[in-house]
């Protein structure tokens, strides 16, 4: 039974919460170099699926863009929850 897509969805939004609750610089920087790290993934996937087209599912492509929206969306959530007052950024 594979996992739905919102699911995925989910799991991605209580790991990243609970990086930020734990940790925020580690979350900070982990929700800017994972979106970047997939979409460089995924624009070379998307290449590659334009020259040479292979079985990889469209849901590979749908999941690779929830990676690089949620954490994003958690980070600006946190952000603003915070009122941009991170612990790591004050001297």
């Amino acid at each position: 039974m594979p996992v739905s897509l919102f699911e995925i969805f989910l799991f991605q939004v209580v790991l990243y919460s609970a990086l930020w609750l734990y940790d925020e610089f580690m979350a900070s920087f982990m929700c800017i170099a994972i979106p970047i790290i997939v979409l460089v993934i995924l624009i070379i996937s998307l290449l590659a699926e334009l020259f040479e087209p292979s079985r990889i599912s469209r849901r590979y492509f749908w999941i690779m863009g929830i990676s690089i929206v949620v954490p994003l969306i958690v980070c600006l959530g946190f952000y603003r929850m915070y009122d941009g007052k991170l612990d790591w950024l004050t001297l």
